[in-house]
């Protein structure tokens, strides 16, 4: 019998995931991508749906916009399957978050090294979190290790910035294009400015006393901050927890349970909230260590999205999100 390493394992098991991805990809998915390269419109690749999002309200009818993480994928980890490259090739521009969000090495090396390849100088690489942080600072959502937190879509606000920097950069590389870009850019960062009032009323409308969250990974650092502050507005770091830090796929340790059970002990949280991309295990260990310091702690049933938004729109998602927390918190 062959016994295999842990190092062994995990590269088995990427391999097997590899071929997995490829070989689930769905007929309607295969369609999509053949339109887009032959478009005769202008090809943007986004690296993530929040962005495509942006990319699809500014271009409109003059682009043809490609996610390249879709689903219930994670940014974070997402690691380049087959065709994925000939995507970079065939873009006339890509948008990718930065701020650390896509660290997958291979991800991350072509993000890295592609705009320097021959035969792609007309490619255009813009990321969009980089131009909101870390230049201004004052978002104060920086993490222990010295790196910035990328989850900025989570404030309706700073994503309204982003848009900002999808339309100048749109229309900087296709200038015979402005007027259309900055008219349709007014109309959804209407939209932006709109749905940041609804979430801050849908989520103030929950008692003071019971607006602490506690959800799978540290994705709601800028929700806590632009919706969950107190009156005096100077007390909104205490209102958010997670167990796992800023990417999902770090290593969970027992002290960061215990720290959730202390933090629900101390401000009555009866409800956790799992994250639609995320396993449920770290929650459950919440409640399992709760339950033996006398605490009753339920996971909703419903989910929040973070790094993924699966069926949404950045709209619905959003909303669904204001909404979920309202719904089990009050």
């Amino acid at each position: 019998m062959e016994i295999y390493d842990y190092k062994t394992l995990k590269k088995l098991f990427c391999y097997f995931f590899f071929l997995w991805q490829v070989a689930c990809t769905t007929p309607e998915r295969q369609g999509e991508l053949s339109q887009w390269m032959r478009s005769d419109k202008i090809r943007v690749l986004s690296t993530t749906a929040m962005i495509g999002d942006l990319v699809r309200g500014i271009g409109g009818d003059l682009v043809c916009d490609l996610v390249l993480i879709q689903g219930e994928l994670d940014p974070h980890s997402y690691e380049l399957v087959k065709g994925d490259a000939e995507k970079f090739q065939a873009a006339d521009l890509v948008f990718y978050h930065g701020l650390g969000l896509e660290h997958g090495a291979s991800l991350l090396q072509i993000l890295h090294h592609l705009p320097n390849s021959a035969g792609v100088a007309d490619l255009v690489f813009q990321q969009a979190g980089e131009k909101i942080l870390p230049a201004d600072c004052s978002h104060d959502t920086s993490c222990a290790c010295g790196g910035y937190d990328p989850h900025i879509w989570m404030d309706a606000s700073l994503w309204l910035e982003a848009s900002c920097a999808v339309e100048n950069v749109l229309s900087s590389r296709f200038p015979e294009h402005r007027e259309v870009f900055h008219q349709n850019a007014l109309v959804l960062q209407k939209r932006l400015k709109d749905l940041h009032l609804m979430i801050r009323q849908e989520v103030q409308q929950i008692p003071e006393e019971k607006r602490y969250v506690i959800t799978s990974h540290d994705a709601f650092n800028y929700f806590a901050r632009a919706y969950l502050l107190d009156a005096d507005k100077t007390s909104w770091k205490v209102r958010f927890q997670a167990p796992a830090g800023l990417a999902p796929d770090g290593k969970l340790t027992w002290k960061a349970i215990e720290n959730m059970v202390l933090f629900a002990e101390k401000f009555s949280i009866a409800t956790v909230f799992p994250e639609s991309n995320v396993s449920k295990d770290s929650l459950r260990k919440i409640v399992q260590c709760a339950e033996k310091r006398g605490l009753k702690i339920e996971i909703a049933p419903d989910v929040l999205y973070g790094d993924a938004m699966g069926p949404h729109t950045y709209f619905s998602m959003m909303e669904h999100n204001a909404k979920t927390l309202r719904k089990y918190l009050q």
